[in-house]
């Protein structure tokens, strides 16, 4: 063909092209993109704000966001490590994994802050205890939603809803044993005057404990939410796309959220 054929299918192929309709999915991605690029600038604008108790709480955000990105990286990388270093693929196994990720985390995250207590930095001791919760509640999120998505526990909702309050007896005990064992630690030398140290240790051990029992939970709960809604428990991995899912069932998820 002559170069003027070729420039008239261009100018026809353009033209379709630019008549295509646009899908529900190129939307929403669109909408993303837009919202990402105001968060940001609203961010500008929250860092530099006359009133020092919106630049605090918009850094202390800040911070938990990394915090949370960080930990999930570390999580994933470790557990994935582990995986494959022993073979463990089936959705028992990865339970049990992730509990005893759990349990480990927990246990070398309250000796850790136990240990970091005498330190003189007030920003080491929230930095640190920040990231290991969430790396703990992580753990302990996907390994409560491996349990429930076990046979004989995932078709029922009844079943669901009773092993979720199950898992919050169990986080609300681990809290108590850790509290009686702060005291003690505390009080166990009678001649010993508690410091401020050991209170900004106790209180950091406490809203680290909040924070792992927070997504737990609330990720079980969000679970035996989606079940009621659809009828059935929906896979909890990242890279397992639920299928299925109509609109008004995510819009009644995101009611249940709000």
């Amino acid at each position: 063909k002559s170069s003027g054929d070729g420039e008239e299918a261009l100018v026809e192929a353009g033209g379709e092209e630019g008549h295509k309709k646009v899908t529900q999915v190129e939307k929403a991605y669109a909408f993303s993109l837009i919202g990402g690029v105001v968060i940001v600038m609203v961010l500008f604008y929250l860092v530099n704000w006359h009133d020092e108790d919106i630049r605090l709480n918009t850094w202390q955000t800040l911070s938990m966001t990394v915090s949370i990105f960080a930990s999930v990286l570390i999580y994933g990388s470790f557990k994935v490590g582990i995986q494959e270093s022993f073979g463990i693929f089936s959705e028992e196994g990865i339970t049990y994994l992730n509990l005893a990720i759990f349990v480990t985390c927990l246990i070398g995250l309250q000796v850790l802050l136990y240990f970091m207590r005498g330190l003189q930095s007030e920003t080491l001791l929230p930095s640190v205890g920040t990231i290991f919760a969430h790396l703990t509640g992580f753990a302990a999120m996907f390994c409560g939603a491996g349990f429930q998505a076990l046979d004989g526990i995932k078709d029922s909702g009844i079943k669901l809803s009773g092993f979720t309050l199950g898992i919050a007896a169990v986080l609300g005990f681990i809290t108590l044993v850790g509290a009686k064992a702060r005291e003690y630690a505390i009080s166990r030398d009678p001649d010993r005057v508690k410091t401020e140290s050991d209170e900004r240790w106790m209180e950091e051990v406490e809203e680290v404990e909040n924070d792992i029992v927070s997504l737990c939970l609330g990720f079980a709960v969000m679970q035996v939410i989606r079940f009621f809604i659809s009828g059935r428990l929906h896979p909890y991995e990242p890279y397992e796309e639920p299928e299925g899912v109509q609109q008004w069932e995510t819009n009644a998820l995101l009611v249940s959220g709000v």
